[in-house]
């Protein structure tokens, strides 16, 4: 379901999924990761743990980025040592603090092997592969996040529609 209304939108006239609360679950993940997600890149969020959530949450980025090794999203197969050379290629779309897109959680599996094409990190036996669908950019805003999951008050977020009135 499009929003094709105004150029922003609140979650409930643009999603599809029905809102029964005045809140939603929040993930904070490190930059670049959390614009990747955002864009559609990366469709695997690596955990340790499980997770049981299903459905539309909102992605925030983290304060701190992440600074070990990563795949470039664009150079298959190329290393990068440190996702901090990715950052500076994200220019203006590396906000930090910030919520920035929502995406749905569809499932949550052991990692495999060949999972580093879609998660953008190397392969670890004994890590989660969250599965990760449906990516929808929003008007950024300021959030403290938090380890885990969290809420953050639905009435802040605004969908990017792009498209003119």
């Amino acid at each position: 379901m499009a929003c094709i209304l105004p150029p922003t939108c609140s979650i409930d006239a643009c999603s599809p999924y029905e809102r029964q609360f005045d809140h939603t679950h929040a993930l904070s993940i490190k930059q670049p990761f959390a614009s990747l997600v955002v864009f559609g890149i990366k469709t695997l969020e690596i955990r340790t743990r499980k997770t049981n959530i299903r459905g539309r949450i909102l992605i925030c980025s983290s304060l701190k980025p992440f600074v070990d090794g990563m795949f470039h999203p664009e150079r298959p197969g190329h290393f990068l040592p440190n996702a901090g050379e990715y950052v500076s290629e994200l220019g203006e779309f590396a906000l930090f603090g910030h919520a920035i897109g929502m995406v749905d959680i569809v499932g949550c599996r052991p990692m495999e092997k060949n999972d580093f094409k879609k998660a953008l990190v190397e392969y670890q036996p004994g890590l989660f592969a969250w599965e990760l669908e449906n990516p929808v950019e929003i008007v950024p805003f300021k959030v403290t996040g938090n380890l885990g999951f969290f809420k953050v008050s639905s009435n802040q977020i605004r969908v990017k529609s792009g498209l003119a009135v």
